[in-house]
């Protein structure tokens, strides 16, 4: 029985996604392919298969006989803008008529998606706006302060309206680009205000309003709790050209090597469906799904998930010439602080 090896070598995608340590930006795995296949053919000889097709069948140091093609699925995707926590916004009504001496509070914008628990990350992209209105008939001295978001120097972001003016109004902006998030609760971002004023000459029903808006603020280098945040990629399409000739051959077994390079700092799981169609229009598919853990985004981790099965020998059969995969990163188990 003669061998025949086949080695199907493509760099599929690359990933890095948030990571517990961090990401610069996160990216989705990147997977390499392998196939090794024996054959048997004892109507022809090794040397008169390998010299009538030069071009791609070879005889290797041991004797056997080797299918020797790659077909390249380079590709990398930045996935990072898929881990933005969604604009919030809130309006606060403080009482001044009642109050007696400078008022201090804290409120608290609550996101509103609670899959990404955050117990520190650093804002890549975004930003907050504030808008005070007052409604009194004294100027007002309105200091705020964003308790959870430090500057790079280590101090929060606070901004000092020294006299807003009956009627008037103000907004505040606040640029939060690589400032770090270290939220007291995971899924809010505290805002403090002082409010000094000559409140003894307002009345009962005077107010001051604050209006707090959030932008789509892009998170990395993010520790906390993911819950399987879903990152779909876009189907990679590629044309496969196989050597003229494969299709009088028969490929008796296969088996695959998927080569995995992680960047995400937290246990994951990709999902690869690979679907093939070749020249008569015949389909056939594969679904590949490992959990890998995770990994460190300046120290990719390189895995190697080895495969064989009946299922890749009916597959590689076929002799694809258009093989497409779409990659699913499935990031966080929901229970793991990573």
């Amino acid at each position: 029985m003669t061998a025949v090896r086949c080695r199907w070598l493509g760099a599929l995608l690359g990933v890095g996604a948030l990571t517990g340590c961090g990401v610069n930006p996160p990216q989705i795995p990147s997977t390499n392919f392998q196939i090794s296949i024996p054959v048997a053919d004892d109507r022809t000889t090794v040397r008169d298969l390998a010299d009538e097709r030069a071009g791609f069948l070879k005889i290797d140091d041991e004797g056997l006989l080797a299918v020797d093609f790659t077909a390249d699925f380079n590709h990398r995707e930045e996935v990072g803008d898929r881990l933005r926590v969604a604009p919030v916004s809130a309006a606060l009504a403080v009482p001044i008529g009642s109050a007696d001496g400078a008022i201090a509070k804290t409120e608290a914008l609550v996101f509103a998606d609670d899959r990404i628990q955050i117990a520190h990350a650093v804002i890549a992209e975004g930003g907050l706006t504030l808008k005070a209105t007052n409604q009194t008939a004294i100027p007002l001295q309105i200091e705020l302060i964003l308790d959870d978001v430090k500057r790079p120097d280590g101090t929060p972001h606070a901004f000092l309206i020294d006299a807003l003016a009956s009627g008037e109004s103000m907004v505040v902006p606040f640029e939060l680009a690589v400032s770090e998030f270290i939220p007291q609760s995971t899924i809010e971002m505290r805002i403090s205000y002082r409010v000094k004023g000559e409140f003894e000459e307002t009345s009962a029903t005077d107010k001051l309003l604050l209006e707090a808006e959030t932008e789509d603020l892009l998170l990395s280098r993010i520790e906390g709790v993911l819950d399987e945040v879903v990152l779909s990629v876009s189907p990679i399409v590629r044309a496969v050209n196989f050597p003229s000739g494969l299709d009088r051959i028969a490929f008796s077994s296969v088996a695959l090597e998927v080569g995995l390079t992680s960047g995400v700092g937290f246990r994951s799981r990709i999902d690869l469906h690979i679907e093939g169609t070749n020249s008569y229009g015949e389909r056939d598919s594969l679904m590949i799904s490992e959990v890998f853990q995770r990994g460190d985004p300046d120290h990719p981790v390189s895995l190697a998930l080895s495969l064989a099965s009946a299922e890749l020998t009916e597959f590689l059969n076929l002799l694809p010439t258009e093989v497409a995969v779409a990659p699913t990163v499935r990031i966080g188990d929901g229970e793991s602080a990573e």
